[in-house]
C-alpha cells in the first residue's frame, strides 16, 4: 500500500517540523535541511541555515520524474501552495508540462520587456553613439545632421515601436509622406539610414533581418534628380553682381565674405569657418585642414578627407584678406559674426545678404559662386590651359575612378596656382 501522508498544518509550517519525526528523510538530513510533505507531491523544504521553507512539487510527466518550485513560505501560504499544486496537476492531465509552460511564460515576459526597451528610438540612439567609435575620421557635424533627419522624419511615426514589430509598410508610408512633401532626396537618405539602423540592431541580436533591404527607393520616390544650383555666367551680369557686392551697405565682415567668395570657389562652410591661422601671407596660400573639408560619404557615414585643401592667393584675394584683418584680426575667425562676438558667420546671414543685393534663391545662392567658377573654368580651358582634372581638384571633388585617384595624391599645386591666378585676373577684368 502507498504511504498515507498526513496533510500539513500552518502550525507545523511555522515551527518548521512535525510533532512526530516519523519521516526518514527528516531524520537523515536534520543537519542541513529536511522536507515536510503535504501529499500529492507537494512538500516544503526546510533549510536550517536560514530557517526558510521552500515549496516544491514533485510530479511525473512522460515517464520522467520532475520537480518544480512554487515559492517561499509564508509569502506563498499553505493554501496558495495547494492551489498551485492542483493547477499543475490539471495541466499534467491535459498533457502539458508545468515546468515547460512556466518557462514559456517567463520567455514571453522577457520578450515583452525587450519590446519595451528596444524601440526604434532606442536602437537609433545606440547606432549614432556607436558610429563615432569606428574611427576618429568621422565628421561629427555630418553625423549630427543625419541624427536630426531620423528625429524629424522617422521617430514621430515609429520611434516608440519595438524594432521587431516595424513592418515594410511602416517604412514605405514614411517614404511616401516625404515624397508628397517633395522631399525626394531626404527620402532616399532616410531609407539608407533606416537600413543602417536595422543592421546595427542585427549586430546586437535585437533583430533577425533587415526588412528595409527589400524596399527600392526608385519605386517609391522615383529617380534621383541632379540638383543644379542657380548661376550667372553672362559677363555683363557678373559685372553688375560684383558692383552690387562692392556697394553692399551691411556689416563689413559679411561684405568681405561676399567679396572673397567668387575668387576662392570654396563651399560656404569653409568661408564661414575660415580662421586666420589658415592664412599664410608670406607664402600666399590658404591651407584648410582636412577635417574641415566636405567629407566622403560611405554608407551614410561621413569620413573626413585625408589631405589639407590649398588655395593659391592672388593679389586681389590677399588685399581682401589684409583689409579684413584690420577689422577682425584679433578674432579666431576671419569673417566674424556681427551679432555673436567670437563666432563665425551663419549660413543664413550670407544668404540674407544675397537677398539684400536683390537676388532671389532661384537666381543666386551662396553655393552659386562655386558653380560659376566650375562652369567658366571648364568653358575656358583654351585660355588657362589647365586640365579639367585641375579644376576638379581645386573644387576638392573626389576622383570616382579608384585607379585614377591613386595617381592624384600629388596636389598639382603649380597648375592649381596658375588656374587660380587666371581666375582672379578673369574676375578683375569683369570689375573694370
Amino acid at each position: 500500500m502507498p504511504k498515507i501522508i498526513k496533510p500539513l498544518t500552518e502550525k507545523e509550517l511555522e515551527v518548521g517540523k512535525r510533532k512526530k519525526e516519523d519521516d526518514k528523510d527528516n531524520a537523515l538530513s536534520e543537519k542541513k535541511s529536511y522536507k515536510l510533505f503535504d501529499g500529492g507531491g507537494l512538500y516544503a523544504l526546510v533549510k536550517l541555515n536560514n530557517k526558510k521553507r521552500y515549496w516544491y512539487l514533485k510530479y511525473r510527466f512522460q515517464n520522467k520524474d520532475k520537480i518544480i518550485s512554487i515559492g517561499v513560505y509564508p509569502l506563498i501560504s499553505l493554501k496558495l501552495a495547494r492551489d498551485k499544486r492542483d493547477e499543475y496537476k490539471k495541466m499534467i492531465v491535459q498533457g502539458m508540462d508545468p515546468s515547460l509552460e512556466r518557462k514559456k511564460v517567463k520567455e514571453k515576459i522577457i520578450e515583452e520587456e525587450k519590446k519595451k526597451k528596444h524601440t526604434f528610438s532606442f536602437v537609433s540612439k545606440s547606432y549614432f553613439n556607436y558610429i563615432p567609435t569606428l574611427s576618429d575620421q568621422i565628421d561629427p557635424n555630418y553625423l549630427a545632421k543625419q541624427s536630426r533627419r531620423i528625429e524629424n522624419h522617422v521617430i514621430p511615426y515609429i520611434g516608440k515601436m519595438y524594432i521587431g514589430d516595424i513592418t515594410r509598410e511602416d517604412i514605405i508610408e514614411i517614404l511616401e509622406r516625404l515624397k508628397s512633401e517633395d522631399k525626394h532626396e531626404t527620402g532616399r537618405r532616410i531609407l539608407s539610414l533606416v537600413g543602417n539602423i536595422f543592421e546595427h540592431a542585427i549586430d546586437n541580436i535585437w533583430l533577425k533581418y533587415n526588412l528595409s533591404s527589400s524596399i527600392k527607393s526608385i519605386k517609391i520616390i522615383g529617380k534621383k534628380t541632379i540638383k543644379h544650383y542657380p548661376l550667372i555666367t553672362d559677363e555683363k551680369k557678373l559685372a553688375i553682381l560684383f558692383a552690387q557686392i562692392d556697394e553692399y551697405t551691411g556689416h563689413y565682415s559679411v561684405k568681405q565674405a561676399l567679396r572673397i567668395m567668387p575668387y576662392v570657389a570654396l563651399r560656404v562652410g569653409n568661408i564661414r569657418f575660415a580662421e586666420w591661422s589658415e592664412i599664410d601671407f608670406s607664402k600666399k596660400i590658404w591651407r584648410i585642414p582636412a577635417y574641415k573639408m566636405k567629407s566622403e560619404v560611405k554608407n551614410t557615414v561621413k569620413y573626413n578627407t585625408r589631405d589639407d585643401h590649398i588655395i593659391a592667393l592672388s593679389g586681389t584675394v590677399l588685399k581682401i584678406l589684409e583689409d579684413t584683418h584690420r577689422f577682425t584680426g584679433e578674432s579666431k575667425y576671419i569673417f566674424e559674426s556681427p551679432i555673436h562676438k567670437g563666432k563665425p558667420l551663419s549660413e543664413n546671414t550670407i544668404n540674407q545678404a544675397i537677398r539684400r543685393l536683390g537676388y532671389t534663391k532661384e537666381e543666386l545662392v551662396s553655393h552659386s559662386f562655386r558653380a560659376i567658377f566650375s562652369t567658366l573654368a571648364h568653358e575656358n580651358l583654351h585660355l588657362h590651359k589647365q586640365d579639367p582634372l585641375i579644376i576638379e581638384m581645386q573644387l576638392s571633388h573626389k576622383e570616382r575612378n579608384g585607379v585614377k585617384a591613386s595617381y592624384n595624391h600629388a596636389q598639382y599645386l603649380p597648375q592649381r596656382k596658375k588656374l587660380m591666378y587666371w581666375w582672379s585676373d578673369y574676375l578683375d577684368n569683369l570689375r573694370c
